[in-house]
C-alpha cells in the first residue's frame, strides 16, 4: 500500500482548507464592514424620519412635519420599523452563512490534519511491524471515518412556512 501518497493527499487538502478558510474569513471581515456600515445607516435613517415626521427638526432643510392639523399616518411608522427590521434580517442571515462556511473549512482544515498526522504514525507501524493487526484496524477506521463537515450545533432546520407551524400547534393541542 502507497500510504505516502495518502499522507501527501492530506497534507494537500489541509493546504485547500487553510486558504479556503482564510478566504472565507476576509469574506466576513469584508461583510462586517460593509453590513455594519449598512445597519449603522438604516438605523439613521430610521431614527432622522422618525424624528422629522415627530416635528423634532433633526436635519437642517429636510422637514417631513405634516401640515398644521393633520398627522403622519401610523403605518408610515410601521412601514420604516419593517424596513429596518427586514434590512437588519438580511443582514444577521448572511453573516450566518459566511460564519458557517469559515467554521465548516475550520473543521475540514483539522480533520485533514489530523488524517495525515494518522497516516504518518500508520507508516512506521507497518514497516517495523511493530502494530498488531486490531491496531491496524482501529488506525485505519480513523483514517476511513465520514467526514465533519456537517455543522454542529443548533443550525437544523427549522419549519418557518405559516402551514408548517399551524400543522405543529395543531398537533400539540391533539396530544393533550
Amino acid at each position: 500500500m502507497k500510504l505516502q501518497a495518502s499522507a501527501a493527499y492530506w497534507l494537500e487538502k489541509k493546504t485547500t482548507h487553510a486558504e479556503d478558510r482564510g478566504a472565507a474569513f476576509r469574506h466576513l471581515c469584508w461583510f462586517s464592514g460593509v453590513g455594519g456600515a449598512g445597519a449603522i445607516m438604516a438605523f439613521i435613517f430610521a431614527i432622522i424620519f422618525m424624528l422629522e415626521a415627530s416635528g423634532i427638526d433633526a436635519v437642517r432643510g429636510f422637514d417631513l412635519t405634516p401640515p398644521a392639523g393633520r398627522t403622519i399616518a401610523l403605518a408610515a411608522y410601521l412601514v420604516v420599523t419593517g424596513a429596518v427590521g427586514t434590512v437588519l434580517t438580511a443582514l444577521f442571515w448572511t453573516a450566518r452563512v459566511l460564519v458557517r462556511h469559515y467554521m465548516t473549512e475550520r473543521r475540514l482544515e483539522g480533520d485533514a490534519e489530523e488524517r495525515r498526522i494518522m497516516t504518518q504514525t500508520y507508516l512506521p507501524l507497518v514497516d517495523q511491524g511493530a502494530a498488531s493487526e486490531d491496531e491496524r484496524l482501529i488506525i485505519l477506521n480513523a483514517l476511513f471515518r465520514p467526514s465533519p463537515d456537517q455543522p454542529t450545533g443548533d443550525d437544523s432546520a427549522r419549519d418557518v412556512a405559516l402551514p408548517a407551524i399551524l400543522a405543529k400547534l395543531m398537533d400539540q393541542r391533539s396530544l393533550r
